[in-house]
């Protein structure tokens, strides 16, 4: 699994010149939290800093435009234009799922078959909540023009797969990242997490590690 991201594209009246600096200037973290969960996600609202000189050209090519009339408008749509991420919490699936295609690789091995719906959860949680937060922190921004893109792209948080559990028949690693049919297998990492929030998996992903090479160390001590 993925951190469901919403993009929500902007326009504004004034220059504000992303891309300078961190690519993230900082995150509202409030609108992850609540009751509302029991019932659909939540998800972490950032400005993204990156330069909008891509989307800005392109659009300026449709326009057709030439000369000093194209320069203009890309770079007033560079200075004016903004990007806001919104990165949701994700339920665990039993749909969602990493298996083994009968498809084959060079080296005759079966390729991985990946199968990942982000589930209703997280498209009311867009929909009922993160959305028209979204939309009131662009205004109060100032902004003219506000665009939701449709659907959710990656946040490359990759999670799942290998899914740490207690019992074998529904899981693949106890909650020392160990395999539970291979002992000395261990899986630390992304893989292990079962479900995953709406912040960044990193820190949760090293916590994993060290705590898998504890156990390791622990397990080559014993032996």
């Amino acid at each position: 699994m993925d951190t469901p991201k919403m993009l929500v594209m902007v326009g504004f009246k004034e220059p504000v010149w992303t891309g300078l600096g961190p690519v993230q200037t900082g995150a509202i973290m409030s609108t992850s939290q609540g009751e509302f969960r029991s019932r659909y996600a939540g998800g972490q609202i950032s400005l993204i800093n990156f330069s909008p000189v891509d989307i800005a050209g392109f659009g300026a090519l449709k326009q057709k435009l030439v000369g000093r009339a194209l320069d203009e408008a890309i770079r007033r749509a560079t200075a004016c234009s903004g990007l806001i991420a919104v990165e949701h919490e994700v339920l665990p699936y039993a749909q969602n799922r990493l298996t083994l295609s009968d498809r084959k690789d060079t080296l005759g091995l079966n390729k991985p078959a990946v199968y990942y719906d982000v589930g209703d959860y997280v498209r009311k949680g867009a929909e009922l909540h993160t959305f028209p937060i979204t939309k009131r922190f662009a205004e109060a921004l100032g902004a003219e023009k506000i665009i939701r893109i449709p659907g959710f792209v990656q946040s490359e948080h990759i999670m799942g797969g290998t899914i740490m559990g207690n019992d074998p028949k529904d899981s693949v690693v106890d909650a020392e990242c160990r395999a539970h049919d291979h002992p000395n297998l261990f899986l630390p990492g992304g893989s292990a997490m079962p479900s995953g929030a709406s912040g960044n998996s990193t820190l949760t992903m090293a916590a994993l590690a060290v705590k898998s090479a504890d156990a390791i160390v622990g397990q080559m001590k014993s032996g």
